[in-house]
């Protein structure tokens, strides 16, 4: 996940080391283990990340582009040319 501010730029990302109530996480479901280990199908993530605006300005849209998955090569995730985006 990515944030940007209202001129573009990426918002920083702030890193918390622990757990934060007000951001709970819950992994995907998998089945089976080593080389065999998959999501199962159906299952869902939920997930916080928390970024930084400067005073007076705003973060204005995120995306999400799927970067730390493992592809059998990086030109095949197909959210990396098209991420998904959401925005105000």
């Amino acid at each position: 996940m990515n944030a940007q501010l209202k001129d573009g730029t990426d918002a920083q990302k702030l890193i918390i080391i622990g757990s934060l109530d007000q951001c709970p996480t819950k992994r995907f479901e998998t089945t089976g283990s080593g080389d065999n280990l998959s999501y199962k199908v159906g299952s869902t993530m939920t997930s916080c990340q928390v970024f930084l605006a400067p005073a007076g300005d705003e973060i204005v849209s995120a995306d999400y582009a799927d970067s730390g998955f493992s592809y059998a090569s990086s030109s095949d995730n197909p959210y990396r040319k098209n991420p998904i985006v959401w925005s105000k």
